[in-house]
C-alpha cells in the first residue's frame, strides 16, 4: 500500500482505519511526530519513531523521495534493523513543551534588551549605573537621556514588550489596538493590557496551522 497522508488528526484517523491490528508504523522524528505516534499506537502493534540520523548511515541513497524513504523505512523494521528513539511519556512531554517556551520567552527578553543597549551604544550613551532599565530607577535614567524622537520610541516599545512578558504593569498607551478577526468570535485585547503570564496574551489568538505530508511506512508481517 502507497500512497501520501495529510498531516492532519482526521487523515490519521482514516489512515488508521485500514491497520491491521499486527502492522507496525513507522514515523521519521521530527517536530510533531510525537503527535503522530500517539494517534496511530492504538491503532497499530506498534508506533515507532525513527532516529533520522541512524537511518541515514545505515541506508545511504543517492535518490531522496518520500516514496523512497518510505520503503527504506519499511525494509529496516522488516529487517530488524530500525534505529528507534525513545518516546516519552504524556508528563514528560508537557514538561518538555514549558521548559522549550520559557526557553524561548527568555531568547526573546535577551533579544529585546540587546536591542535596546545597541541604540544607547550607537548614540554614545555611557551604559545604565542601575542593573535594568526596566526598574524606576534605570526608567528615570533613560528619559534623562538625549535619544532622537523615533529611537525613544522603539526603546520604549522593547520595554513594554518586556514588561508583559515579565507580567509587569506598562505603561498607559494613548489609544488600544484590537487583535482579532472581527467575525471570528475571538477576544479583543488591548495593546496596554497586562497579563498573569506570559502565555496568555500568545494564545489569545488561534491561529491555523498549514497542513503538509509525511513520509510514513507500514510494514506487515
Amino acid at each position: 500500500m502507497q500512497g501520501r497522508i495529510d498531516l492532519t488528526r482526521t487523515a490519521l484517523d482514516e489512515f488508521g482505519k485500514t491497520l491491521l491490528a499486527s502492522d507496525e508504523v513507522v514515523v521519521e522524528a521530527t517536530t510533531n511526530s510525537m503527535a503522530v505516534s500517539r494517534v496511530l499506537a492504538p491503532l497499530a502493534a506498534r508506533a515507532i519513531v525513527a532516529n533520522p540520523l541512524q537511518v541515514k548511515v545505515i541506508a545511504q541513497a543517492r535518490v531522496k523521495t518520500d516514496k523512497i524513504d518510505a520503503g527504506t523505512l519499511a525494509s529496516l523494521q522488516a529487517s530488524g534493523y530500525m534505529p528507534q528513539i525513545w518516546t516519552p511519556d504524556a508528563e514528560t512531554e508537557r514538561k518538555r513543551r514549558l521548559v522549550g517556551r520559557r526557553y524561548q520567552v527568555m531568547r526573546h527578553r535577551t533579544r529585546l534588551k540587546n536591542e535596546v543597549h545597541s541604540i544607547l551604544h550607537a548614540h554614545l550613551i555611557p551604559k545604565c549605573p542601575d542593573a535594568d532599565l526596566s526598574t524606576p530607577a534605570g526608567r528615570a535614567w533613560l528619559a534623562a537621556q538625549q535619544l532622537l524622537d523615533d529611537q525613544r520610541t522603539t526603546i520604549y516599545r522593547h520595554i513594554r514588550e518586556l514588561d508583559r512578558l515579565a507580567g509587569r504593569p506598562g505603561p498607559a498607551r494613548p489609544r488600544d489596538r484590537a487583535v482579532g478577526a472581527p467575525g471570528t468570535g475571538r477576544q479583543q485585547v488591548p495593546c496596554n493590557a497586562t497579563f498573569k503570564h506570559s502565555q496568555q496574551y500568545a494564545t489569545g489568538v488561534d491561529l491555523p496551522m498549514p497542513t503538509t505530508s509525511r513520509r510514513c511506512a507500514t510494514s506487515r508481517r
